[in-house]
């Protein structure tokens, strides 16, 4: 048994997904169909109506096309129909009362290149009609012609593809919420893929507020819940927020808190079980999903550490997940380079809590979202809380002189033409490194590889395979005074060392918790740094990634000789920029802890 249905042209048979339309518990049924008069609509409706008890159909969405009151028995466009139109849809809409049904007039949309065509001679008198209507009976309408839709959601005139039906079929659902014909529990049962397109076609503010009332919803069902389980997903251990976070949550009763660790496109099998031992061994309660189909748990709270999610495994979707589910994130690095066609990806915009690491990024970002990002907070990066105090932080270095000065060497990956960034430099300069370290036993070396460049150096040809790669790394650990380090867990290795050379990204900031000096690798590319980013390396020493003279002396220099000029600029710069507890009040552990926790008690 159905409890809605629709009747329309074929612009409405294929222009509408009762998917995006249609809550868990509702049935429905599209009788749209290829060159349907208004007439043979209503005749539909009859049947439907006969076969039904009275009260049994909610509502009924009559398609309308914007020239459809001038459209005759055989589909003609004539001046004369539309006497006999306008009383085939009074009688319509009074069949749909007269049987318990709510009915709505559904003004279909159209490509706008033919838009002017169909304006004041055929849609400002249906508009006069259904205004009356709307004033006469228990009717609603819905106006899709003056949503400004995109050429490409349209195969033709006003035939739309998949991805436009999708889009106008989530318009109507929230015009039916808005029309109370649903409540917001059967909203929040439509999932998170839903909301993203509703935020590409609904004024910002409206949106907002929408989201607003549902998070609000699920936040009065979660406090009532006596155990409420929380999971931090990612790909990636080497963005993993630190284990206090996740200590606070795991050591209250309220909170059944689990680590899920996906392995995604970008990891190899190595780099996974890698990964997943080092959350073993911390004691993290953590489950390995290796593949992406597994079927995982439903979880109350997610907390993602990064807002790239097709790396997740199915259950952590956009697709799957609904706002029964809330979404938090916490950006797994510092913003210091203008972002590519990020601004709008559905976490920002979806989230329940979104934590950045700074102010700027987080105004950069509410300035560019095309909703805002109006749950966003400056919070701080956790894995940062580690620099408060590093006294007894300790790592292995293997020293081949007692007073040997501890570089870190950092790659990045982004060297292939596809790449969004250009900082890369190891193509370049990956032998001199090894052979300057070498050469130096007065120097102290932890190679810290991004966790893509093993990819890259193979995908490029840098490296004729992966086998190439890794006797590469294993030179480098066979040196006396060298060793490589992946994944998670290097703060001691920051703060146990005298200075850091590299070209990667949130580097450029994480290091400055150190307060020691950094060498940063200058591509020479067309990357472009946010004014954060450019802030911090104005007081940082750089150097073209393919100068090895350049490079050689900086070494000597900066790192081995100990001159270090730009340290107290370096400072200012941090206290300015940088210095969430000096904002905040608080750590970054406590400052997230304290808004999630403080809302869900």
């Amino acid at each position: 048994m159905i409890n809605f249905f629709a009747t329309g042209n074929d612009i409405f048979a294929a222009g509408l997904d009762l998917n995006f339309i249609t809550p868990a518990d509702s049935r429905s049924a599209n009788f749209a169909s290829r060159s349907q008069t208004l007439r043979e609509s209503f005749s539909i409706a009859i049947n439907v109506f006969r076969l039904m008890e009275r009260d049994k159909i909610n509502f009924v969405l009559i398609g309308l096309a914007p020239d459809i009151l001038f459209r005759d028995a055989d589909n003609n466009l004539t001046a004369d129909a539309f006497d006999d139109n306008l009383q085939t849809l009074d009688a319509y809409i009074r069949l749909c009362a007269a049987n318990g049904a709510k009915p709505v007039g559904v003004i279909l949309p159209c490509a706008p290149s033919v838009r002017e065509h169909y304006g004041k001679q055929f849609v400002t008198p249906l508009k006069n009609i259904l205004t009356e209507f709307e004033r006469l009976y228990p009717f609603h309408v819905v106006n899709l012609f003056d949503y400004n839709f995109a050429e490409e959601l349209f195969f033709d005139d006003m035939r739309l593809i998949p991805n436009g039906a999708e889009l106008i079929s989530s318009i109507l659902m929230v015009n039916l919420y808005i029309f109370e014909f649903f409540t917001e529990e059967e909203l929040r049962r439509l999932n998170y893929l839903y909301f993203n397109l509703l935020s590409f076609a609904m004024d910002k503010n409206f949106f907002n507020g929408l989201m607003e009332k549902i998070f609000a919803g699920t936040v009065a069902e979660l406090r009532r819940k006596e155990k409420i389980r929380l999971a931090f997903v990612t790909d990636h251990a080497a963005v993993w927020c630190g284990d206090e976070l996740y200590n606070r949550f795991a050591e209250n009763p309220r909170f059944e808190t689990t680590v899920f660790l996906c392995r995604g496109t970008e990891s190899t099998e190595q780099d996974f079980q890698h990964d997943l031992a080092q959350f073993q061994a911390a004691g993290i309660n953590v489950v390995g999903i290796s593949d992406l189909r597994t079927q995982t748990p439903p979880q109350d709270v997610i907390i993602f550490l990064r807002p790239y999610i097709d790396n997740l495994s199915a259950n952590f979707q956009p697709e799957v997940l609904t706002p029964q589910t809330l979404i938090a994130c916490i950006n797994y690095s510092y913003q210091l380079l203008i972002p590519h066609g990020i601004y709008d990806l559905l976490v920002y915009k979806l989230a329940w809590k979104f934590f950045f690491d700074t102010e700027p990024t987080r105004k950069l970002f509410d300035d560019n979202c095309n909703v805002g990002i109006p749950r966003g907070v400056a919070s701080g990066l956790p894995k940062m809380d580690f620099f408060a105090d590093t006294s007894r932080a300790t790592f292995p270095w293997k020293m081949t002189r007692p007073d040997a000065k501890k570089i870190i060497w950092a790659p990045h990956h982004s060297f292939s033409k596809n790449d969004s960034y250009h900082l890369a430099t190891f193509q370049w300069n990956y032998q001199f490194m090894y052979e300057f370290a070498k050469n130096h036993p007065e120097t102290s070396w932890v190679v810290k590889p991004h966790p893509r460049l093993e990819l890259t150096a193979v995908e490029t040809g840098l490296f004729p395979d992966l086998a190439a790669y890794e006797n590469y790394l294993r030179a480098w650990d066979d040196l006396p005074n060298a060793q490589v380090y992946t994944g998670g867990y290097y703060q001691a290795i920051f703060a146990t060392s005298d200075g850091m050379i590299h070209d990667s990204g949130s580097f450029i900031a994480e290091y400055q918790f150190t307060g020691k000096p950094m060498i940063y690798l200058v591509n020479g590319g067309s990357t472009n740094y946010t004014e954060l980013g450019e802030k911090i390396l104005s007081v940082s020493y750089c150097v073209d990634g393919k100068n090895f003279d350049a490079i050689a002396a900086a070494l000597q220099k900066i790192f081995i000789e100990g001159n270090d000029p730009l340290k107290s600029e370096r400072q200012k710069i941090f206290d300015e920029l940088l210095n969430y507890r000096r904002f905040n009040g608080m750590s970054a552990t406590d400052f997230i802890y304290k808004t999630i926790t403080d809302e869900l008690h």
